[in-house]
């Protein structure tokens, strides 16, 4: 086979080679090649080469010089230019959260000279971290992500649910089918695995990390098997990590047959060579095989003339080939549906082809033949690709004629894609629209709830000077009951306002708005059970006053509670020992603490001045002192981290050890006046024997005084 050649600078040279080409399902598309010593080029041939086989350009990244002592050649590898330009590009950025798989595809295509079809609708998606890498990685990334497949042909990749076709070919052995075999590799079976992501608090390990479990269906059968645990910090997200580990499971078991394959047109495959992604029946009777599979890899040779010399394909799982099965047969339920017009068409069904159409006219290479159906136009590269024309109508088919998707009879037009400049005069009813640009002024929605219900229509309406608004308003009534609002004339922001049906008066106490200038408004905030107000660690919570908001100093506001109650759990603190045992008590105690704390009588500015602010529309004002702090003359220990303020927790703490103190000391009060009064009643009862004893010694000398009077 004779091909060009090219060197980096453009230059072009020709050359004879076999070759052997491979493609694979969301797999690398690539050439080997061999070309003999009668060349000139083979000496010659260096980095970033490149050829051309087949329409499409591929990248030599691998030689091999042979000397085969009479004979030399030289054996040469290639990548198809798309996988070679998405491996050597990469994203220099990092992107976090959720964005459509659009916004993923324009950052990954832009500059590549490449562009894509999404011939499917996919959900955004949330991404951690997202960049850094080639954008090959990033683009197989994020197939895997969505369960999506994609195919290259020329420069446009074209992404779907699906590639290939589901064919009726039947391939038997001994028939079409020269070799089969059947690999099995059960050596890494499994049935069960855990799932470890991303920690709760990163500082904090003991809070532990997201973890999921998955169970196969198989488990039933052969018991639990589990596989080695997967640990990835960077999983975030539950589902995305169920769906990984689930993936490892699912795929434990690797089935594949390899089949060598003759002219499959024989046997009435429609295409010229086999492809990637398509179904076929595989019978081998002596095998006892009989099963629909699923084409996942094609390696197709052709010598130095061209002419092809084999085609080897390998099939995927059977148990994947009937999970395909199953898909199809969804899609077929859907299509019925969409005929009796039970569905929608999907809006991916009408993705605008362009481009794919574009250079498949200007490249197309075809013969046609006159035939008693008519003319028939019939691509030589891919038979599978005609068109018809007679008396009936003209007909476009993509599977040998068994269908036209495409078709204009006098019964009508039937098209997968329509493609004008200006469509218009007419009604478009029961389908999606889509395009990359629309102008409109007003939408109404065509659904209206059933009776007793109410009769609100739903009405968007886009500039005319009041800026975007959806409204709910009852045809009897001149205004909507309820109204989004998006104004970029005025106070720029959003609002949701319930309005008065019969004047537009909107209702202040019933209006939430959103402004990046402004702040929130809205008059109640409300959660069935825990509400919470965040913010970035070392920040803080504020409530102020509306008006300071974007001023040099903020005004704070009141706060009205049931109670308030601060977050204590050992959970969350470290290096815990008792003030008693701390190296602080030594400095000092907490009624010195407190001793060293002024209280002071004033007024606050915020008050005065809307006291004398003609403006001011708030609430009564009190000239009355106030009592408390200055937090510039109070100890660092009682003051906030900022020293801006009192900390409210430290100070009830040092208020809390000065009452355990006075405690201690009233104890050690009591404990002496109790020691006291034993040794006081002691010393009485001492002086009551004393007394006891004096009064009988007087009676002994009164009695001998008595006794000497006598004498």
């Amino acid at each position: 086979m004779l091909l060009p050649f090219r060197e980096p600078s453009g230059a072009v040279h020709l050359a004879q080679a076999e070759i052997t080409r491979k493609h694979g399902v969301n797999g690398e598309k690539s050439l080997t090649g061999v070309i003999q010593i009668t060349s000139d080029v083979i000496t010659q041939i260096s980095k970033r080469w490149s050829l051309v086989f087949d329409n499409e350009t591929y990248i030599i990244d691998y030689t091999d010089q042979i000397d085969e002592g009479n004979n030399k050649s030289l054996v040469f590898d290639a990548v198809h230019e798309f996988f070679d330009r998405f491996n050597k590009k990469t994203i220099n950025t990092e992107t976090s959260g959720s964005n459509t798989f659009k916004w993923y595809l324009d950052k990954l295509f832009a500059g590549t000279g490449y562009s894509y079809n999404l011939a499917t609708t996919v959900d955004a998606l949330e991404k951690e971290n997202w960049g850094m890498q080639n954008r090959m990685a990033l683009f197989a990334d994020l197939i895997n992500d969505v369960g999506l497949e994609y195919k290259v042909d020329g420069k446009v990749v074209t992404i779907t649910n699906k590639i290939g076709t589901d064919l009726s070919t039947i391939v038997r052995k001994g028939f079409n089918m020269q070799d089969f075999s059947v690999e099995s590799d059960f050596s890494n079976f499994i049935t069960y695995m855990e799932g470890f992501g991303a920690y709760v608090d990163s500082d904090d390990p003991s809070k532990g990390r997201l973890h999921v479990t998955y169970t196969s269906p198989l488990a039933e059968v052969y018991g639990i098997l589990e596989g080695d645990p997967k640990s990835d910090e960077r999983f975030t997200i539950k589902a995305n990590l169920e769906s990984s580990i689930k993936s490892i499971v699912d795929n434990s078991i690797a089935i594949s047959l390899q089949l060598t394959l003759e002219d499959l047109q024989s046997a009435g495959y429609p295409y010229a060579m086999a492809q990637s992604g398509d179904y076929i029946m595989v019978i081998n009777e002596l095998m006892d095989f009989q099963q629909k599979v699923r084409i996942v890899e094609v390696e197709d040779s052709f010598d130095i003339n061209g002419e092809k010399l084999g085609v080897v394909v390998t099939c995927g799982s059977i148990n994947m080939a009937n999970k395909q099965q199953a898909s199809d047969a969804a899609n077929g339920n859907l299509l019925d549906r969409i005929i009796n017009g039970d569905e929608r068409i999907p809006p991916s069904w009408l993705t605008d082809f362009i481009l794919e159409n574009t250079e498949a006219l200007n490249n197309a290479r075809s013969e046609l033949k006159f035939t008693e159906q008519g003319i028939i136009a019939v691509d030589k590269n891919d038979s599978n690709k005609l068109v018809v024309f007679n008396s009936a109508g003209l007909g476009v088919s993509t599977d040998g004629g068994k269908t036209y998707g495409n078709a204009i009879t006098a019964l009508g037009i039937n098209a997968s894609a329509i493609v004008t400049g200006i469509l218009k005069s007419i009604n478009i009813e029961g389908v999606t629209i889509r395009g990359s640009a629309g102008y409109f002024d007003t939408l109404y929605s065509s659904y209206m709830p059933p009776l007793p219900a109410p009769q609100y229509e739903e009405i968007l309406k886009i500039g005319g000077g009041d800026g975007f608004s959806l409204e709910a308003k009852r045809r009897t009534k001149p205004y909507p009951a309820l109204r989004v609002r998006l104004n970029t004339n005025g106070d720029l922001g959003m609002a949701i306002e319930y309005v008065n049906e019969d004047s537009g008066v909107v209702n202040p106490d019933r209006v939430i708005r959103l402004s990046p200038l402004a702040g929130v408004e809205t008059p109640l905030v409300y959660s069935t059970s825990w509400f919470s107000a965040g913010c970035s660690p070392g920040g803080k919570v504020a409530s102020i006053i509306s008006s300071s908001w974007g001023t040099p100093t903020l005004v704070y506001a009141d706060h009205v509670a049931k109670s308030y109650t601060q977050t204590s759990s050992i959970l969350i603190k470290q290096d815990v020992e008792k003030f008693s045992d701390s190296r602080m008590i030594e400095k000092y105690t907490a009624k010195q603490m407190i001793g060293t704390v002024e209280v002071f009588c004033y007024r606050l500015r915020q008050d005065v001045e809307s006291a004398f602010d003609e403006e001011e529309k708030g609430g009564y004002v009190s000239f009355d002192k106030r009592i408390g702090f200055i937090a510039e003359l109070l100890p660092p220990e009682l003051r906030s981290d900022d020293m801006m303020a009192m900390d409210m927790q430290k100070t009830i703490m040092w208020l809390w050890l000065a009452a355990q103190e006075n405690f201690a000391e009233v104890d050690h009060v009591r404990k002496e006046l109790e020691e006291t009064k034993e040794i006081l009643s002691a010393t009485v009862k001492i002086i009551d024997e004393q007394s006891q004893e004096i009064a009988e010694l007087k009676k002994m000398f009164q009695s001998l005084r008595d006794k000497e009077g006598c004498k």
